[in-house]
């Protein structure tokens, strides 16, 4: 056992704790990354949150908080970006084997 400050016994790292601490996390995304992305992709087609807002049918204010684009939307927004589903919604949407 090794001493660590204020007297208190610290033991021994396994190797595996030892393996663990050496790997690299996986870092997710924060939800202020993940709607950044949506926005960019956003502005990048349309200039800017309003014009897709108002052709959906939602406030401007609605689109700029998505962190991701609701399920509701994605079949209207999927074309109007240029993408599939799939591209949009990784996480709920299966992509297609090639």
């Amino acid at each position: 056992m090794t001493l660590m400050s204020d007297n208190v016994m610290a033991r021994k790292r396994t190797p595996l704790e030892e393996l663990m601490l050496k790997r690299k996390p996986k870092r997710f995304k924060t939800r202020h990354e993940q709607r950044d992305e949506v926005m960019r992709m956003i502005c990048e087609k349309w200039g800017q949150a309003s014009a897709v807002a108002e052709h959906l049918g939602v406030r401007p204010q609605a689109v700029s908080q998505w962190n991701k684009v609701p399920l509701q939307y994605v079949d209207d927004l999927a074309p109007l970006l240029g993408m599939t589903r799939e591209e949009l919604r990784p996480d709920v949407f299966k992509p297609r084997r090639k």
